[in-house]
């Protein structure tokens, strides 16, 4: 631990890695809602974001009546691209620990896409805890749930591998955002190939995923606006465009 902490202090040291308050004073709160949570909630609701929300729902709907044989075929033994033991560890892997360290990481190398990655990975969590306590649904034979309900529709592992995936792209573009897709695909077959979820709860997981990904970074492609400002001058006054982010 000792010979750690150099090299903690060291990388912790440079700007890159510093810290800057987000809210630039505002009351957590406020900034939250009023800067975060608000502005997303109304840019998601545009034309595509209606069209991804209602795709999201008629292939949830599709795939679900296909949930059993789905579920017959990974019982007898059906290949799903991917081994059981691999599909154990990639769905360990899937839970929320990874993303919050991925966001708090971003935190502090990259804060703006930090704070859009976190608002979008929470809008996806309260979401999937939403949908699951309205619709209750058990998992296949009645597995074990985290929540105290059942909580099988839609897949929360899923929904926030999505996420992540579309926030990364977003972020870094596709170089980051395609293996970042794969794995979570990877992630969502491993629910199903687990007995975890149904093959409909893997779908809506992803929809979600997707769409709040998709609303979060659309929210600040608006932000920059132009504001202008009267400046004297000797002959007059001067009209000065100046940009806000």
């Amino acid at each position: 631990m000792k010979k750690l902490l150099p090299l903690f202090l060291t990388l912790f040291s440079f700007a890159a890695f510093s810290w800057t308050d987000p809210t630039m004073g505002k009351p957590l709160i406020p900034w939250v809602w009023e800067d975060q949570l608000k502005p997303t909630l109304k840019e998601g609701i545009d034309g595509t974001g209606v069209t991804m929300l209602a795709t999201g729902l008629a292939g949830t709907f599709a795939v679900r009546t296909y949930d059993q044989k789905i579920y017959e075929f990974n019982k007898d033994g059906g290949s799903f691209l991917i081994g059981k033991r691999d599909s154990h560890t990639i769905s360990k892997l899937g839970n929320g620990l990874l993303y919050l360290g991925l966001g708090t990481s971003q935190l502090f190398l990259d804060q703006p896409n930090g704070v859009k990655y976190l608002r979008a990975l929470f809008l996806t969590t309260v979401s999937q805890v939403s949908i699951s306590a309205f619709t209750r649904r058990n998992r296949p034979e009645n597995s074990t749930d985290y929540l105290p309900w059942p909580s099988s529709f839609p897949s929360g592992h899923t929904a926030a591998a999505f996420v992540t995936a579309g926030s990364l792209a977003y972020s870094y573009g596709w170089a980051a955002g395609i293996p970042a897709y794969v794995f979570a695909s990877a992630v969502g077959i491993s629910r199903v190939k687990e007995d975890r979820h149904w093959a409909s709860d893997v779908v809506a997981g992803a929809f979600i995923g997707t769409y709040w990904a998709r609303a979060s970074f659309k929210e600040h492609q608006h932000k920059q606006e132009v504001t202008i400002m009267p400046v004297p001058t000797t002959g007059g006054v001067a009209l000065f465009a100046m940009k806000d982010w």
